[in-house]
């Protein structure tokens, strides 16, 4: 078996339905995955639009997420947290999901769940960024799985 993630909500490569836009409900999708590799302690996720050229931009970031987790249910709203997970700030200044928002072409929105051989990420900002969790975490990467959906302005 393989190490995959998924969400019932919107299949590999599909549309993300208009309620986990940030124009919609701006909902975090549900989120599965099987089969983690062995050693496995903890997981990371970063959801990121990869469409832009110079870098992806980060919509959402959790860490620590406990080693005997298999998904995490859908949000809320863009300001309520799903579960007592720490969240990362995303590159909106705000330690939360926020949906696709494409200003122009479709876009193509990478949902990357890495298993990790740490417990917990050693991170000495109370609340950091996206991007300093990910950086944090590579050097602990066992394996990752992804999906990739889309959205249009």
């Amino acid at each position: 078996m393989a190490f995959l993630l998924s969400s019932p909500d919107f299949k590999d490569g599909d549309k993300i339905p208009p309620r986990h836009l940030k124009t919609g409900d701006n909902l975090s999708p549900q989120l599965e995955w099987t089969d983690p590799p062995g050693g496995t302690l903890s997981y990371v996720l970063l959801m990121e639009d990869v469409t832009t050229a110079d870098k992806a931009h980060r919509h959402w970031a959790i860490f620590n997420i406990p080693a005997d987790r298999r998904h995490l249910a859908p949000g809320r709203s863009s300001g309520a947290r799903t579960e007592d997970l720490p969240h990362a700030v995303n590159d909106f200044g705000e330690p939360r999901y926020d949906g696709p928002h494409p200003s122009d072409s479709e876009h193509s929105y990478r949902f990357r769940l890495a298993a990790l051989d740490i417990a917990e990420l050693p991170i000495l900002e109370d609340v950091p960024d996206a991007a300093t969790v990910w950086d944090r975490a590579r050097d602990h990467i066992i394996a990752e799985a992804g999906i990739m959906g889309t959205a249009k302005a």
